[in-house]
């Protein structure tokens, strides 16, 4: 995770400027190419493995799993933030409003169209000055470490509930939740005199438990649609492999990459054809892409708090 644009200013300058005046600075150029990358990358899935995908997303079905999928992100988003807002309230960072947060993390996402800003816009909303930064860049680390700590243990309950034999699934649910909670750990102890980061507060763990629900959930809605088999407990073990898309942030919402993955992940591991596979990564994009877009539109159209 890069926060250049954070801290490229002068040392001797506390004051830093907004992530977004990247866009002014000439970053948009990169976006583009980000942009051009996905969709180069996808076109590449599309031809060689899977012409007939994009057909399959032409079902009414699809439609209104576009629809259900739109909210249920935008909800995730949402537990997402009200559960770092919790994390944070005794770190000494700024103190924000939860309308606050989510308008910045709305406008982030759609900034995340073209440049991957949205997490540093969150460090510049509750940072005073620089010397805020390294505190609140590591409170949205343990943020998506606990997440994804909890995307790891579903896929090892779902691994278990199906009597899996597969050595990728369980090594791939295992790896997720043990490596977070260890770099967890490692954070905690390291910052545990400067600043109170909460983790293991039972309101952030039910908020963090709610916003993987959503993430499964998008899993599930866009395999329905497509008409992808798979059972909950197959869903769950195919998680953490399917969430990586989510963790790389080289093109806008893993356009492209999220496609690759997922046609090698549910051919392998689901038996599922090579269009349908990349069926599913295009709905569940989808929902990500216009979740977006009308996320950032909402919160423009909503006046800044003072």
């Amino acid at each position: 995770m890069r926060y250049s644009p954070l801290l490229a200013a002068d040392p001797s300058d506390q004051r830093f400027a907004s992530p977004l005046e990247r866009f002014t600075s000439g970053g948009w150029t990169q976006g583009v190419l980000r942009l051009a990358l996905g969709l180069g990358v996808l076109a590449i899935v599309v031809h060689f493995a899977a012409r007939d995908a994009v057909t399959l997303l032409l079902d009414r079905g699809v439609t209104a799993a576009l629809l259900l999928g739109v909210p249920v992100h935008l909800l995730q988003r949402a537990l997402r933030i009200e559960k770092w807002r919790r994390m944070i309230e005794h770190s000494g960072l700024v103190t924000r409003r939860f309308t606050f947060l989510m308008r910045v993390q709305l406008i982030g996402m759609m900034a995340n169209l073209l440049l991957p800003v949205s997490e540093a816009l969150k460090i510049w909303a509750v940072s005073r000055d620089r010397r805020d930064l390294v505190p609140a860049g590591a409170s949205l680390v343990l943020d998506g470490m606990l997440h994804a700590a909890m995307v790891g243990g579903l896929g090892l309950i779902g691994a278990m509930a199906a009597a899996s034999s597969s050595v990728t699934l369980w090594t791939a649910a295992a790896a997720m939740a043990l490596a977070p909670l260890t770099l967890i750990a490692a954070l905690q102890w390291r910052g545990r005199r400067r600043r109170t980061i909460h983790v293991l507060d039972a309101r952030v763990l039910l908020w963090c438990a709610l916003e993987t629900v959503c993430q499964v959930s998008l899993y599930a809605i866009a395999f329905r649609a497509i008409g992808v088999g798979a059972g909950v407990s197959q869903l769950l073990a195919l998680a953490p492999l399917l969430f990586l898309a989510d963790l790389v942030m080289v093109t806008p919402s893993g356009l492209g990459l999220r496609e690759a993955l997922f046609a090698v992940v549910l051919q392998t591991l689901s038996g599922a054809p090579a269009d349908a596979s990349v069926a599913v990564a295009l709905l569940v994009t989808a929902i990500l892409l216009v979740a977006s877009a009308i996320g950032g539109v909402l919160a423009l159209l909503v006046p800044a708090e003072s």
